[in-house]
């Protein structure tokens, strides 16, 4: 047992010896195993006589502890090199690799779980920011999404150390954790091979909007081709982040995250979002009329004067954006208009209704 216990105490200072660089020791020590596994299919063809076929046989099931017994050292010298190049050091080389190996998984698992690897991804969706309850929805609208991103790997990158909840996990939502202003972060996460950048207010404290700018900038001077779409809690900072680059930028408004979604899925539309929130021009506009057509119809109709977003169900449900050949009977249909052309909103009505006469005269 002492012989063992020193062999191993020995064992354990070459591996020190090697340094830190788990990898480095990997290698060395499978190249002592061949060398010794070499050793071990000479000694077998010198002492045994056997062919290089079988004595490669007998060293494999020997150091693999299988054993079939088929073939086996016999000679004073045979027994005594398989003692000390496969009992002794084959064997014990072997289950040094083996810890070695399921050490360096173990600690790679623990670095993935907190964020610390390097990512290989690419077409990937970034979000910097974690507030978990937002982010989960956001991720669930991007996912129900018919867009063409709503498949693409998300990676989620925080400053502060964070271990992601199962459910993500499942899903393969990866993250990454770093200070924002540290380039090393940006390449973890694999930034130049993004398909879209997401920024999104960590905390509610008024500097999350500067840290959102800044970010921001240095994304620009990284010169990083992917559509930035950034939230701020300041509406009147939303002009300064759009003079700092190639963001769209929108207000943050934790109720919505399936705002933010459409913003991701297409970049451009927060500007909509705006227009229908904050112009007091623009209406949605709801008219019940006898109609019986189609959408496509409806819309050609209406083209250059409303929108229309979407149609009454049975269940006095609306379907948004429904097809060009749905077919319309008496339903309620919703539409977005700009009303700056007309005095009034029953004067846009009006002009709506006119523009559907066709549509309605049969039914009337």
């Amino acid at each position: 047992m002492h012989f063992i216990y020193e062999l191993n105490r020995r064992f354990r200072a070459v591996r020190q010896s090697l340094g830190g660089d788990e990898g480095r020791q990997i290698y060395v020590l499978g190249l002592l195993f061949l060398l010794l596994m070499v050793l071990h299919v000479i000694a077998m063809m010198v002492f045994e006589e056997m062919t290089i076929g079988d004595s490669v046989w007998l060293t494999i099931t020997t150091a693999t502890t299988v054993g079939y017994g088929d073939y086996s050292a016999v000679s004073t010298g045979g027994r005594i090199a398989t003692i000390v190049l496969m009992y002794l050091g084959g064997i014990f080389v072997l289950a040094q690799l083996g810890s070695l190996v399921f050490e360096m998984s173990a600690e790679k698992r623990e670095q993935r779980l907190s964020g610390k690897l390097s990512l290989k991804v690419k077409d990937h969706i970034v979000v910097f920011g974690w507030r978990q309850e937002y982010v989960t929805d956001l991720i669930r609208e991007i996912r129900c999404s018919l867009a063409p991103l709503h498949d693409a790997e998300i990676v989620i990158v925080s400053e502060n150390e964070t271990t992601l909840p199962g459910d993500l996990r499942k899903q393969k939502i990866r993250h990454v954790v770093g200070p924002y202003y540290d380039p090393e972060t940006f390449e973890k996460a694999a930034l130049q091979k993004a398909s879209a950048i997401v920024v999104i207010p960590e905390n509610e404290e008024r500097s999350s909007d500067f840290l959102t700018i800044d970010l921001i900038e240095r994304l620009q001077e990284q010169e990083v081709q992917a559509p930035v779409i950034a939230e701020l809690l300041n509406a009147d900072l939303i002009p300064q982040a759009r003079r700092t680059g190639k963001a769209h930028v929108q207000l943050f408004n934790p109720n919505y995250p399936d705002m933010l979604a459409r913003s991701v899925l297409a970049p451009g539309s927060e500007s909509m979002f705006d227009e229908i929130i904050k112009d007091s021009r623009t209406e949605m506009v709801v008219l019940r009329l006898p109609i019986q057509s189609t959408a496509g119809k409806v819309r050609e109709s209406v083209a250059g004067m409303a929108t229309l977003l979407a149609v009454q169900l049975p269940d006095d449900t609306y379907a948004l954006d429904p097809d060009e050949e749905d077919t319309l009977e008496d339903q309620a249909l919703v539409f977005l208009v700009d009303t700056q052309p007309f005095d009034s909103d029953s004067a846009a009505r009006r002009a709506i209704a006119e523009r559907l006469q066709p549509l309605t005269a049969s039914r009337e």
